[in-house]
Protein backbone atom coordinates (compact mmCIF):
# COMPACT_ATOMS: atom_id res chain seq x y z
CA UNK A 1 0.00 0.00 0.00
CA UNK A 2 1.35 3.20 -0.95
CA UNK A 3 1.60 6.04 1.33
CA UNK A 4 0.81 9.80 0.68
CA UNK A 5 1.13 12.71 3.25
CA UNK A 6 -1.48 15.72 2.20
CA UNK A 7 -0.36 19.03 3.32
CA UNK A 8 -2.78 21.89 3.58
CA UNK A 9 -3.82 24.32 6.03
CA UNK A 10 -7.61 24.36 4.84
CA UNK A 11 -8.98 21.89 7.52
CA UNK A 12 -11.92 21.12 4.89
CA UNK A 13 -9.74 20.41 2.12
CA UNK A 14 -7.07 18.32 3.79
CA UNK A 15 -9.91 16.00 5.56
CA UNK A 16 -12.26 15.96 2.34
CA UNK A 17 -8.79 15.31 0.25
CA UNK A 18 -7.45 12.53 2.70
CA UNK A 19 -10.64 10.92 3.38
CA UNK A 20 -11.11 10.44 -0.59
CA UNK A 21 -7.52 9.02 -0.92
CA UNK A 22 -8.05 6.51 1.79
CA UNK A 23 -11.59 5.01 0.40
CA UNK A 24 -9.11 4.48 -3.39
CA UNK A 25 -6.55 2.34 -0.74
CA UNK A 26 -4.07 4.88 0.05
CA UNK A 27 -2.63 5.09 3.57
CA UNK A 28 -2.61 9.11 4.16
CA UNK A 29 -1.27 11.15 6.64
CA UNK A 30 -3.03 14.63 6.79
CA UNK A 31 -0.71 17.32 8.26
CA UNK A 32 -2.04 20.69 8.55
CA UNK A 33 0.81 22.67 9.74
CA UNK A 34 4.61 22.24 8.27
CA UNK A 35 6.48 22.68 11.28
CA UNK A 36 5.84 18.49 11.89
CA UNK A 37 7.15 17.60 8.63
CA UNK A 38 10.66 16.52 9.65
CA UNK A 39 8.73 13.90 11.96
CA UNK A 40 6.09 12.73 10.21
CA UNK A 41 8.64 11.91 7.36
CA UNK A 42 11.02 9.95 9.68
CA UNK A 43 7.84 8.04 11.12
CA UNK A 44 5.64 7.80 7.97
CA UNK A 45 7.56 7.60 5.31
CA UNK A 46 5.53 8.52 2.67
CA UNK A 47 5.91 7.16 -1.26
CA UNK A 48 4.46 11.01 -2.75
CA UNK A 49 3.26 14.46 -1.22
CA UNK A 50 0.22 15.98 -1.57
CA UNK A 51 1.67 19.83 -1.10
CA UNK A 52 -0.50 22.84 -1.03
CA UNK A 53 1.58 26.21 -2.01
CA UNK A 54 -0.30 28.58 0.27
CA UNK A 55 0.62 27.30 3.58
CA UNK A 56 -0.27 30.58 5.60
CA UNK A 57 3.55 32.17 6.19
CA UNK A 58 5.13 28.91 4.25
CA UNK A 59 5.41 28.74 0.71
CA UNK A 60 5.18 24.98 -0.45
CA UNK A 61 6.94 25.42 -3.45
CA UNK A 62 10.17 26.21 -0.25
CA UNK A 63 9.40 23.21 1.51
CA UNK A 64 9.32 21.26 -2.35
CA UNK A 65 12.45 22.90 -2.64
CA UNK A 66 14.17 21.41 0.86
CA UNK A 67 12.77 18.34 0.41
CA UNK A 68 14.52 17.45 -2.90
CA UNK A 69 17.54 19.09 -2.14
CA UNK A 70 18.07 16.66 1.12
CA UNK A 71 19.16 13.44 0.21
CA UNK A 72 17.01 11.40 2.68
CA UNK A 73 13.92 12.66 0.79
CA UNK A 74 14.85 14.15 -2.54
CA UNK A 75 13.28 10.54 -3.90
CA UNK A 76 9.94 11.34 -2.68
CA UNK A 77 7.56 12.20 -5.15
CA UNK A 78 5.42 15.59 -4.60
CA UNK A 79 2.53 17.02 -6.37
CA UNK A 80 2.38 20.71 -5.27
CA UNK A 81 -1.10 21.93 -5.58
CA UNK A 82 -2.80 26.17 -5.79
CA UNK A 83 -6.21 27.96 -5.63
CA UNK A 84 -3.55 30.45 -7.83
CA UNK A 85 -2.96 28.99 -11.51
CA UNK A 86 0.22 31.89 -11.88
CA UNK A 87 1.87 29.76 -9.28
CA UNK A 88 2.37 26.68 -11.10
CA UNK A 89 4.54 28.99 -13.76
CA UNK A 90 7.85 28.02 -11.67
CA UNK A 91 7.07 24.82 -9.50
CA UNK A 92 9.51 22.74 -11.66
CA UNK A 93 12.74 24.98 -10.84
CA UNK A 94 11.58 23.70 -6.97
CA UNK A 95 11.96 20.32 -8.30
CA UNK A 96 7.79 19.70 -8.09
CA UNK A 97 7.16 16.12 -9.76
CA UNK A 98 3.96 17.76 -10.81
CA UNK A 99 1.42 20.74 -10.52
CA UNK A 100 -2.24 20.19 -9.90
CA UNK A 101 -4.83 23.22 -9.77
CA UNK A 102 -7.47 23.26 -7.11
CA UNK A 103 -10.29 23.12 -6.98
CA UNK A 104 -9.15 19.88 -8.29
CA UNK A 105 -11.23 16.80 -9.98
CA UNK A 106 -10.52 13.80 -7.86
CA UNK A 107 -10.26 11.12 -10.47
CA UNK A 108 -7.53 13.92 -12.52
CA UNK A 109 -5.85 13.82 -9.02
CA UNK A 110 -5.54 10.01 -8.19
CA UNK A 111 -4.55 9.30 -12.47
CA UNK A 112 -1.70 12.51 -11.39
CA UNK A 113 -0.74 10.22 -8.35
CA UNK A 114 -1.16 6.95 -9.69
CA UNK A 115 1.50 7.75 -12.91
CA UNK A 116 4.08 9.43 -10.09
CA UNK A 117 3.64 6.08 -8.26
CA UNK A 118 4.15 3.88 -11.16
CA UNK A 119 0.76 2.64 -10.96
CA UNK A 120 -1.75 2.00 -13.54
CA UNK A 121 -4.84 4.40 -12.74
CA UNK A 122 -7.84 2.90 -10.73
Amino acid sequence: MFKILVIDDDADLLFLGSTMLRQKGYDVFSLARPENIPEVLRSFQPDLILLDIKLGDRDGRDICFELKNNLVTKQIKVILYSAFPETSIDVLKYGADDFVLKPYDFKHLVTRIDHHLGMAAT
